[in-house]
């Protein structure tokens, strides 16, 4: 009897540190399996009841600005428009004896003795090349006994030379509907409004610089 005691208790004292190893295992791989865990993410606390009203009234006032900003028009886009029916481009005047408001009509520091005769496109003429041209002094107008437009005051005669002519007559060439100018002669040159669209035709040799237009430049008018 003695003998089964003891082998009980050495078989139960065997058994007793086999389970407590046991236990240590599985706390062992629990620690482990925690250790080797990926951390879980701390959740953030949401927006609170007022921040959620408060970022609500933004957007709406964010809205509202855009709808007022697309209802206003842009003024200068109103005052364009407002120009461009208000002020209807106009025609080209037909030419006309009378001279046009597109030039000045104050007469010219060469004096009016130049105008005296001259029909008025003539005195237009002078008037608009004089103000253009202030340099240029010397006009020939009615000369008494021509048979030509210089004798019924048509004509006017613009004592120039080199660059300063090549530019009073395109200038006058470029006016011509508004001064009602019919021709142009120049540096032996003539230009008419009825085949204007042939520019500059060369003109015979007439003998002389001043024959030839070379020191001044001659403008008939209707």
């Amino acid at each position: 009897m003695v003998a089964a005691g003891l082998v009980a208790t050495a078989t139960l004292g065997a058994s007793g540190p086999q389970t407590v190893m046991a236990g240590e295992q599985a706390t062992s791989t629990t620690v482990a399996a925690a250790e080797t865990a990926e951390p879980h993410e701390v959740e953030q606390p949401g927006p609170t009841y007022e921040q959620l009203i408060e970022a609500r009234r933004d957007e709406q006032t964010s809205r509202s600005a855009k709808r007022e900003s697309l209802k206003e028009p842009d003024a200068e886009i109103v005052a364009g428009a407002a120009k461009a029916t208000a002020e209807p481009l106009e025609e080209a005047p037909e030419e006309a004896d009378e001279p046009t408001s597109d030039f000045s009509g104050d007469a010219c520091p060469s004096g009016s003795s130049v105008e005296s005769g001259l029909v008025a496109n003539a005195v237009a003429v002078h008037r608009a090349v004089c103000a253009e041209f202030p340099s240029v002094t010397s006009y020939g107008g009615v000369r008494s006994g021509d048979g030509g437009a210089h004798g019924t005051g048509q004509a006017l005669d613009i004592m120039v030379t080199g660059s300063t002519g090549d530019a009073i007559a395109d200038y006058v060439r470029a006016n011509a509907s508004s001064l009602g100018v019919s021709e142009v002669i120049w540096s032996q040159q003539i230009w008419t409004v009825e085949r204007a669209s042939e520019g500059w035709r060369a003109m015979s040799d007439r003998g002389s610089t001043t024959a030839n237009h070379y020191d001044h430049v001659h403008v008939t008018v209707y």
